[in-house]
């Protein structure tokens, strides 16, 4: 049998969805187009730099997109999956036989999305873990950049 506890959060957390002006689904949030170029400062871990790549964002992109692109350095597997105001991503890199992996929720605000992430980076044995962390990542839309395979190499490059 649920508890008192159990219905005063459930009450809370529909109130608090009801005030935030920005519950799952609701259509309130501006949808992202454009190039997102991120910067990353790392909060906990043992990683010094962070390898993330731009999220490309189109105009008619659906709800939940998954999108590969293959620089000279490596693949990049970018999912993203927006909920509300809220955009899920799971960015995996290969760059020079290293894989690492970006993961987490984004918040969309006008021109940028930010949050916490999780980053791990395996070395190119692919098991042996280089580092693991979490990150507070700001990405903010870029004019003018081109969206296209020169312009994804350009930069790929670190």
């Amino acid at each position: 049998m649920p508890s008192y506890c159990h219905y005063t959060f459930a009450g809370l957390a529909a109130c608090a969805l009801t005030f935030s002006g920005c519950a799952a689904g609701d259509g309130r949030c501006a949808k992202p187009v454009g190039a997102y170029l991120g910067s990353y400062g790392v909060v906990a871990g043992t990683c010094t730099r962070i390898v993330g790549r731009p999220l490309m964002f189109a105009k008619d992109d659906p709800v939940e997109t998954s999108e590969t692109v293959t620089p000279p350095t490596g693949p990049i597997r970018t999912t993203l999956n927006r909920v509300g105001c809220t955009i899920e991503l799971k960015q995996e890199i290969t760059d020079m036989g290293a894989t690492a992996t970006l993961q987490g929720e984004l918040s969309v605000s006008d021109n940028s999305l930010s949050g916490m992430l999780y980053y791990s980076e395996l070395l190119p044995d692919g098991k042996t873990e280089r580092c693991r962390g979490q990150v507070d990542a700001l990405y903010e839309l870029q004019d003018g950049v081109p969206i296209g395979a020169a312009a994804q190499a350009a930069l790929a490059s670190p």
